[in-house]
C-alpha cells in the first residue's frame, strides 16, 4: 500500500517536506521522476504511469503546486460503482486485451494530479532556476514577484475535484502551493475538501479506511523525530530514505489475509494471482523557503 507522510512549518528551516513510498504491481510500466509536461505554461515534474499517463505525486515548479494522492481501496469506504470498477482494473491489467471489449472503466486518479497541476492563465508564473539529473530535482526560487492572490484558484478546482470524485476511484488528496504555504486535502469519501493547518505536524495517508493503522503511527513518529532533530538538508535525505525503508508492520485484522502488505517498506513478493508487487519507489520533497529538493530512489 501507498503511505504518504507530509510535514508543514511556514516559520521553520524547513517549511515543507514530504516522503511518499508508492506500492506498484512490478510489471505495470513506470517512468521515473521526469518532466511529464512542459508547454510553455508550465513545467511538471513526476513519475509517469505509462498505462494510464498519469502520476501518484505531481510539482509544477512554475507555480510551486504540488500534488499526491494514496488509493482508497477499502471495502467500505468506496461506492459500490468504484468497488466495481476496482475490481475490473485489477482484471484489466491481468488480461488487458479481454477486458477492453468487455468494460470501461473510471477515470484515472493520476490525471486528476495533472488536471489539478496545470496553471490557469491568470496565475502568475515564479521566477526560478532548476535542474533535473538522475531522479534528482533542484529548483532555486527568486521571490521578488511572489503573488499571494491565487489561493482561490487552489480552492476552485478542489471544488471541481470534489464535484467530480465519483469519476474516480477512490482516494486521499492533497493539494498545495509551496510558495504560498496554503495546502488541502479531499478525500473520495469526504463531503468537502479541509485545509491543513497543523502547522509543525507531521500527517500521512494511506490507502486503508478513515484512520491511521499501526504502521502510520509508528512512521509518523520517527518521520516527526527525524525532522525535528536534523537540520543539514543532506543528513535529513538520507535518514528519511532509510526511514522509508524499514520494515515495522502493522496487526490490524485486515493484514492477516494479506501479511505481505503489513509492512511499511514492502520487498517484492508475488500475490494469490501470481503478479509481483512490492514499494517499488520513495519520492522526497524538501523545502526551505527558497529551494526544492525533490530526489527519488526506484527499488523495483
Amino acid at each position: 500500500m501507498c503511505i504518504a507522510l507530509y510535514y508543514i512549518n511556514p516559520k521553520g528551516k524547513f517549511r515543507f517536506i514530504l516522503l511518499f513510498n508508492r506500492e506498484e504491481y512490478s510489471k505495470r510500466p513506470t517512468d521515473q521522476l521526469k518532466i511529464i509536461l512542459n508547454n510553455g505554461n508550465d513545467i511538471i515534474i513526476a513519475g509517469q504511469d505509462k498505462l494510464q499517463q498519469g502520476t501518484w505525486l505531481g510539482f509544477n515548479i512554475t507555480n510551486g503546486m504540488i500534488v499526491f494522492l494514496t488509493n482508497k481501496n477499502h471495502l467500505f469506504y468506496v461506492s459500490f460503482y468504484q468497488k466495481i470498477s476496482q475490481i475490473r482494473n485489477q482484471l484489466r491489467l491481468q488480461y488487458p486485451k479481454l477486458m477492453q471489449y468487455f468494460y470501461s472503466t473510471l477515470k484515472s486518479r493520476g490525471q486528476l494530479i495533472l488536471d489539478l497541476l496545470k496553471r490557469s492563465s491568470i496565475e502568475q508564473s515564479q521566477n526560478f532556476d532548476f535542474k533535473l539529473q538522475d531522479q534528482h530535482l533542484q529548483c532555486t526560487y527568486h521571490l521578488n514577484n511572489r503573488n499571494q492572490d491565487d489561493n482561490y484558484l487552489i480552492k476552485s478546482r478542489l471544488m471541481q475535484a470534489q464535484l467530480k470524485k465519483e469519476q474516480y476511484m477512490g482516494f486521499n488528496l492533497f493539494v498545495g502551493n509551496i510558495i504560498n504555504q496554503e495546502y488541502y486535502v479531499l478525500s473520495s469519501t469526504s463531503n468537502s475538501f479541509k485545509q491543513v493547518n497543523k502547522s509543525g505536524t507531521a500527517c500521512s495517508f494511506s490507502n486503508i479506511g478513515e484512520n491511521q493503522i499501526e504502521k502510520e503511527k509508528i512512521a509518523q513518529n520517527k518521520f516527526e523525530q527525524i525532522i525535528e532533530s536534523e537540520e543539514d538538508i543532506d543528513l535529513l535525505f538520507e535518514k528519511l530514505f532509510s526511514l522509508a525503508q524499514e520494515r515495522f508492520s502493522s496487526h490490524e485484522l485486515f493484514f492477516k489475509a494479506f501479511p505481505e502488505e503489513s509492512y511499511f517498506f514492502i520487498p517484492e513478493y508475488t500475490t494469490k494471482m501470481g503478479q509481483k508487487r512490492g514499494t517499488r519507489t520513495t519520492s522526497i520533497i524538501i523545502f526551505d523557503g527558497i529551494k526544492v529538493e525533490m530526489k527519488e530512489k526506484t527499488y523495483l
